[in-house]
């Protein structure tokens, strides 16, 4: 995913879109940025529909008629849609699974996928790709990470996981955590909730289910749960002993964003703006029709 967001800043994207007939070009996109591209909009779509339904369910407190759009939109589009984007990815390996061991063996194999936990890790792996590439294409940086030829995996301590994964997953994930929690006056459907909760556990608490061993002895969890307290209190030392060096260090890498983003701030910014101004407006007809 860093690969492809640097990629998309280079001319060769241009040379292609010239050169060759659309055909070849569509397959090439979606194969390579456009794969990219669709995660970040999956990722996008659901933080948006969880502030939707949060603002309108908020607002259905002046109007209760304020919220029917949100539950409409909600229960009838995101459910279908998120759920449109895991067969996407699914229906390939059960329909090879299909014709070359038929049709048990096509069902065997999508129930230990759902054993496996599969879903959940698709989710993670999604939000992981999305925030490689969007952070890639604003900050740089695109590295290579060897694994060398022993064991790939290997188990990590708690503090490691946060520091690898909470811009990434955790502080979205809580953040829709919390706007499902103030959109308790909207009624979205089962299937909406489905998705959103599969989502926010899989953003939330991934890292630890497919980190080895990690609940292998209960003694190693609290070693970790200390040290991952050690690590947040302490405001001296390297990153690997201190959360706030740590910190600090994660703000230094955002210097060498581009200068536009400045002018386009983020979202949750627009979010905030947008909604002032509708409150604003909201609570100004309000007193003009007061006589």
């Amino acid at each position: 995913s860093m690969g492809n967001g640097e990629q998309a800043l280079t001319r060769q994207w241009m040379r292609f879109g010239l050169c060759l007939p659309l055909a070849r070009l569509l397959g090439i996109f979606y194969h390579h940025i456009g794969f990219f591209l669709n995660q970040c909009l999956v990722n996008w779509s659901t933080k948006a529909f969880a502030f939707a339904v949060a603002f309108f369910s908020l607002s259905s407190r002046q109007n209760p008629n304020f919220s029917i759009p949100a539950a409409i939109l909600a229960s009838n589009y995101f459910g279908v849609l998120y759920l449109a984007f895991v067969l996407s990815s699914t229906w390939p390996l059960l329909f090879e699974v299909y014709v070359e061991n038929g049709l048990i063996a096509a069902i065997r194999s999508l129930g230990s996928l759902f054993v496996a936990l599969s879903p959940v890790f698709s989710a993670f792996q999604s939000k992981l790709m999305a925030f490689s590439f969007v952070s890639t294409i604003n900050y740089g940086g695109a590295q290579y990470i060897p694994t060398g030829r022993g064991l790939s995996t290997s188990r990590e301590p708690l503090s490691k996981l946060f520091q690898c994964f909470s811009n990434s997953h955790f502080h979205d994930g809580l953040e829709v955590a919390l706007l499902l929690c103030l959109s308790t006056n909207v009624q979205c459907g089962i299937m909406f909730y489905i998705c959103m909760g599969l989502t926010v556990f899989s953003w939330m608490f991934a890292p630890f289910i497919f980190n080895p061993r990690q609940f292998e002895r209960l003694a190693t969890t609290l070693q970790d749960v200390c040290h991952w307290a050690r690590w947040i209190c302490t405001a001296e030392g390297n990153e690997e002993s201190s959360w706030e060096v740590w910190a600090i260090r994660q703000q230094e890498v955002k210097k060498s964003s581009p200068l536009i983003w400045f002018f386009l701030p983020s979202s949750r910014w627009l979010a905030v703006a947008f909604s002032t101004t509708l409150v604003i407006q909201r609570n100004f007809d309000k007193w003009s029709l007061t006589p």
